[in-house]
C-alpha cells in the first residue's frame, strides 16, 4: 500500500500495478489554445417557463444518452425526466414511494451504452435499473456499507458484469473521515475497496477538540469525483494530481497526471473563510492550497474535462474547464459563463437556476472540438 502526502490529505490507494502513467511538461499550456462558449437563445433546450410548467424543483443530476436525449434527476418530485434534444418531454420515470421503480431521493444517474438507466436513491440505499424504454428492470440494494453518521454518497458507475462502483464519504466518529471508492456485485454484496482517501484535517480537528462531527465542508474541501465515458470511468481526489482510469470490467487501465501546480491559499482567502465561520471557528479546516478542480467530467471519447477551482474572492460568473486527452495531453481550455453538468458529442450541457428557483437547460457546441487531435 502506497502512502502519498499532498497538501491536504493522505491518500491510501488500494490499487494494483498501473499499466500506464502519463506525464506532461511543467509548462501547462493547451495544445489547441483557449475557446469561449457563449450561450444564446438557440442553445436553450428548455426555458424557465417550461421548467415552471413541468414543476422542475430540485435537479441533482443530468445525463445524456446515445441518442442525445437528456435525463434529469429531480429529487423534489422523486423521479427522472427524459427530454429530447429539442426540448420535448419524452417520459417521466419512477416516482415517490417504496415500490418497484420508485424512489425517496433520486440523486445520481448512470446510462449504459445501450441506454439502460440506473438511478441511485441515496435515501433508500439502492440503485434502480430501467431499460431504454423506461420500464423497471430490477433493483440493487447496497449492503454492508454502514457507519455512524451514515456515509454520504456522491456518485457511481455500473460495469458490464453489473458490478457497481460507489464513491462515498465515510465519517468514523471520534476517529477520522475517508472518501472511498467501493465495489459491490449485482446483488449488492461488497467486493472490495478500490481506493481510500484519508482526510488529514479531520485528524487535526480531533486533536484540537473539533471532532469529526464538527468539521464543515466548504469550497476548498477536497472531494473524490467519478465520471464515466461508457466503456471506462475515471476517479480522482481533487487535491491530488492523479486521475485513475478503469475499464468496464473494473480493471485499472492507466493514470492521467495533471502537471499543473496547486495554488496556495492566500491570506485574503483565509480571512474570507474566517469571517464566514466567525460564529463557529472550530468547524473551519483549511488545506494549504486550493483543490485542482471542483468537478470532473468526461465525454464518450474518454477526454477529461476539469472544472478548475476558482478563488472564493473571484466573484465573476462562469467557469474555466481544462480538457485533457486520455493520455494526459492538455488539449484545450474552455471559458464558459456557466459551469457544465455534462459533456457529450462535442457539446456542453448546463443547468441554470434563477433567483426564483426556476430551472432551464442549456446546450452549446464547443468551438473547434472537431479539430482537436489527441
Amino acid at each position: 500500500m502506497k502512502t502519498i502526502k499532498p497538501a491536504f490529505a493522505v491518500m491510501f490507494l488500494v490499487l494494483g500495478a498501473w499499466s500506464c502513467v502519463s506525464q506532461q511538461e511543467n509548462d501547462w499550456k493547451p495544445l489547441h489554445g483557449t475557446v469561449d462558449i457563449e450561450f444564446t437563445e438557440n442553445d436553450v433546450v428548455i426555458d424557465y417557463e417550461w421548467g415552471r410548467t413541468h414543476l422542475l424543483a430540485r435537479i441533482l443530476d443530468l445525463k445524456i444518452d446515445q441518442d442525445e436525449n437528456i435525463y434529469l434527476a429531480d429529487a423534489k418530485r422523486a423521479g427522472v425526466i427524459k427530454i429530447s434534444p429539442s426540448g420535448t418531454l419524452l417520459a417521466e420515470i419512477g416516482g415517490r414511494g417504496q415500490g418497484p421503480g420508485e424512489f425517496r431521493e433520486p440523486s445520481r444517474l448512470f446510462l449504459s451504452r445501450r441506454n439502460d438507466l440506473y438511478v441511485f436513491d441515496s435515501q433508500s440505499r439502492k440503485i434502480v435499473k430501467f431499460d431504454d424504454r423506461g420500464a423497471y428492470v430490477n433493483r440493487i440494494p447496497i449492503r454492508n456499507i454502514s457507519g455512524f453518521p451514515p456515509p454520504v454518497w456522491t456518485d457511481f458507475f455500473v460495469d458490464y458484469r453489473g458490478h457497481t462502483f460507489l464513491v462515498y464519504r465515510e465519517l468514523i466518529y471520534d476517529k477520522s473521515s475517508f472518501h472511498s471508492v467501493f465495489e459491490i456485485d449485482a446483488r449488492g454484496n461488497s467486493v472490495r475497496t478500490v481506493a481510500r482517501f484519508l482526510e488529514e484535517s479531520m485528524e487535526k480537528g480531533l486533536s484540537s477538540g473539533g471532532g469529526v462531527m464538527g468539521s464543515a465542508i466548504h469550497q476548498y474541501t477536497p472531494r473524490v469525483f467519478l465520471s464515466s465515458s461508457g466503456p471506462h470511468f475515471y476517479f480522482g481526489c481533487s487535491d491530488d494530481s492523479r486521475i485513475i482510469m478503469m475499464n468496464n470490467l473494473g480493471e485499472e487501465v492507466q493514470v492521467v497526471v495533471i502537471a499543473d501546480k496547486t495554488v496556495p491559499i492566500s491570506a485574503e482567502e483565509k480571512k474570507h473563510f474566517e469571517h464566514a465561520f466567525r460564529n463557529h471557528p472550530g468547524m473551519l479546516k483549511l488545506p494549504d492550497a486550493r483543490p485542482l478542480y471542483s468537478n470532473l467530467l468526461c465525454d464518450e471519447t474518454d477526454r477529461l474535462y476539469l472544472v478548475r477551482t476558482k478563488s472564493v474572492l473571484d466573484k465573476t460568473p462562469g467557469a474555466i474547464i481544462d480538457v485533457l486527452s486520455a493520455e494526459g495531453d492538455f488539449l484545450s481550455r474552455i471559458r464558459s459563463p456557466i459551469a457544465p453538468h455534462a459533456v457529450r458529442f462535442g457539446r456542453i450541457y448546463a443547468v441554470e437556476l434563477n433567483d426564483l428557483g426556476e430551472y432551464r437547460i442549456l446546450s452549446a457546441e464547443i468551438p473547434g472540438v472537431s479539430s482537436w487531435k489527441d
